[in-house]
């Protein structure tokens, strides 16, 4: 089971009800619960700001899971098509289906069948996504995921006890809305259906029924398979549930109470490059160059400042030094002059033994800057390089390469493996020491790796 992300700032707005986790790296959870419903874009942006001052979460990544208004859920069946062709064609559909006049941003999921693929979409106004991720900004927050509650929702799918063919439908209740979701066992969701109630009264519990069964019957004839459970959430009371069981052909049970920020840890599972995010792919590297633009920008203001600083003190000290100059006796000056006047001839003395010297000795071959561009083209994309010494020593060349890779331990194992064979096969013949892969081991189990599994190498040899 995947694992959650840390140092993000998960988040949950549902109808209108915003609660917030932040995971440090070393477990501690900071939790904030607004105490009133946030409404419009002004109230968003004012509840973002206090979650991250509560959650102590300044500047760092966030994710959203979100069930709002503004959000829909379609269906389609479509013949199979390239990847390419798909997005082109919910583009299309998703301007054909949504309600609003404004563009829309979208996401989807496939399933493929015997002769057809199963597209789930979730769309939205552009306009309401666009807010939500200039309020995370406004916040000092990096806005990296946002996630329909059905998606996050599929996991339950995976925990029920059904064959894998076989679907099942949800019945959750959230607020003042009943969501109807139908999925099967590998978590793809073919239906999501909201309906307003409260489920006080009779006539709501027997409108919910209703639907229920439509949505069993939609799914048999719509997609060939059949419902084997409905599960319903512990937020309805037992009547409910007891009603379900009287009208219903397929067995009824309850969904397993859910622990505290439940739908939030499980947001923070699903990887940023899911194909329900709402944030495209360009949009996080755009954001990610941001934050260090600005970091960047920090450091050069911070060294400005320091060499401004470094000059002022500098120019007091030449200030001290020329009133002190000034009282120095017209003998000591004399003797000043003599002294660079030798200091002068001893330099010059100095520059004809290095000139004459640097003649007479033996020149040898360029070969650092040889071994410089024959690297440039051995080295793998996911490696990086942050220092190369070739030295002189003894008659032979020394070579010293450090670097890093953002990639997981199992790639950068296979790509410095990779560059080892290039450099020992290459036209330099470099007899590498066998002691780098065991230097890297222990600094893995060490734990010497930077943020976001940065993991360093460092290798020596002979040319």
């Amino acid at each position: 089971m995947a694992k959650s992300r840390k140092n993000i700032l998960g988040i949950n707005l549902f109808h209108g009800w915003m609660r917030a986790v932040n995971i440090g790296r070393a477990g501690r959870e900071n939790s904030w619960s607004a105490e009133n419903q946030v409404k419009t874009m002004e109230e968003i942006r004012a509840a973002l700001k206090e979650a991250v001052k509560a959650t102590h979460s300044k500047a760092s990544y966030a994710s959203l899971v979100l069930d709002h208004d503004q959000l829909r859920h379609h269906s389609i069946d479509i013949p199979p098509m390239p990847e390419k062709d798909i997005r082109v064609f919910l583009k299309r559909k998703v301007a054909q289906l949504k309600e609003f006049q404004e563009d829309a941003v979208y996401s989807y999921t496939q399933t493929s069948t015997k002769d057809k693929l199963l597209i789930s979409i979730n769309y939205a106004p552009k306009s309401f996504i666009n807010g939500l991720t200039e309020a995370c900004n406004e916040a000092g927050l990096f806005l990296l995921q946002i996630m329909p509650f059905s998606s996050v929702r599929a996991q339950q799918f995976r925990d029920l006890e059904i064959e894998e063919d076989d679907m099942a439908v949800l019945v959750v209740k959230m607020f003042e809305k009943v969501s109807l979701i139908v999925g099967r066992k590998d978590g793809t969701i073919f239906s999501d259906r909201g309906l307003q109630a409260e489920m006080d009264s009779d006539e709501d519990m027997e409108r919910i029924v209703r639907e229920v069964k439509r949505s069993i019957l939609y799914s048999k004839q719509q997609f060939a398979r059949n419902v084997a459970r409905v599960q319903v959430s512990e937020r309805f009371q037992e009547k409910f549930t007891q009603t379900l069981k009287d009208n219903l052909d397929v067995p009824v049970g309850l969904l397993p109470k859910s622990a505290r920020f439940f739908w939030i840890r499980e947001l923070l599972k699903i990887p940023f490059k899911d194909k329900c995010n709402f944030i495209f792919k360009k949009t996080r590297h755009e954001m990610r160059i941001r934050k260090y633009t600005r970091i960047v920008m920090v450091l050069v203001i911070g060294f400005w400042i320091q060499g401004i600083a470094c000059s002022a003190f500098v120019e007091y000290l030449l200030y001290q030094e020329r009133k002190s100059l000034a009282t120095i006796s017209p003998k000591i000056r004399k003797l000043q002059n003599v002294k660079e006047g030798w200091e002068k001839r001893v330099v010059s003395l100095n520059q004809m033994k290095y000139s004459t010297k640097f003649f007479k000795k033996d020149r040898p071959p360029p070969v650092p800057g040889w071994f410089i561009g024959h690297l440039c083209n051995e080295l793998p994309e996911g490696l990086f390089l942050t220092k190369s010494i070739i030295r002189h020593n003894n008659g032979r060349w020394e070579i010293l390469i450090e670097g890093f890779s953002t990639s997981g331990h199992k790639t950068t194992a296979e790509e410095l493996r990779k560059f080892i064979g290039n450099l020992q096969n290459g036209p330099f013949r470099i007899k590498v020491h066998k002691d780098w892969y065991n230097n890297w081991l222990k600094q893995l189990k060490e734990g010497i790796a930077g943020e976001y599994g940065v993991s360093k190498f460092s290798i020596s040899g002979v040319i």
